[in-house]
């Protein structure tokens, strides 16, 4: 005896209606389309993870020309360089957080056992996308289109899922669990850069000290 998965029985329901009670895309399956967009997220993962590597080593070289200014005790060029090092690990915990954000929805969207499971998922997620979009848009500008596409993905899945499901979406649960998700990674992304970087001297407290 042949046994369906839970995706194709709940997806094969769709493809018997009429198709004048449903438009085209309805009849896309939606697996497939998780697929992709799970290809979509891993290929911003590896992008996100390569600028880390350039803002490391960025971080790094910023850091030992502090290190400089404290000992010539050149406060003009240690202020300028102090405020360039506090901008790119601004940056970088953005860069942490949407990484950590992203992985996180690739490994619950490669968990899904089947399509009940999928509005609750990408209901908060829509919204948790969308924010880190914004927050990386004044630090990497051209990451704005390729957010936006796999925000798009993400909506059209969860449309389609939920209409398949007969599933009514919470917003104002999506949203406080986006908000949760949103700072769990901010702190993390917080942690993770104290740990990695050394903390930036001040040259007046080491002139005071010296």
């Amino acid at each position: 005896m042949q046994i369906k998965s839970k995706w194709l029985k709940s997806e094969s329901s769709i493809e018997g209606q009429p198709p004048f009670n449903k438009s085209l895309r309805y009849r896309v399956p939606l697996k497939p389309r998780i697929d992709a967009l799970l290809f979509r997220i891993g290929l911003e993962i590896n992008k996100l993870a390569e600028i880390i590597k350039d803002l490391n080593f960025k971080d790094n070289e910023i850091f030992q020309k502090i290190i400089f200014s404290v000992t010539e005790r050149n406060f003009e060029y240690h202020a300028v360089l102090s405020s360039e090092l506090r901008y790119a690990r601004r940056m970088n915990k953005v860069v942490y957080m949407s990484k950590i954000i992203l992985e996180d929805l690739e490994t619950k969207l490669r968990g899904v056992p089947d399509i009940d499971y999928l509005v609750p998922l990408l209901s908060t997620r829509v919204t948790v996308v969308r924010n880190i979009r914004s927050c990386l848009m004044p630090y990497i500008p051209e990451i704005e289109e390729e957010l936006g596409l796999i925000t798009e993905l993400l909506g059209a899945i969860l449309i389609d899922a939920s209409q398949v499901g007969s599933h009514i979406i919470n917003f104002d649960k999506a949203n406080s669990e986006a908000l949760s998700i949103i700072n769990d990674a901010s702190i993390e992304s917080e942690k993770m850069i104290k740990k990695e970087f050394p903390v930036l001297p001040e040259l007046q407290n080491t002139l005071e000290k010296s």
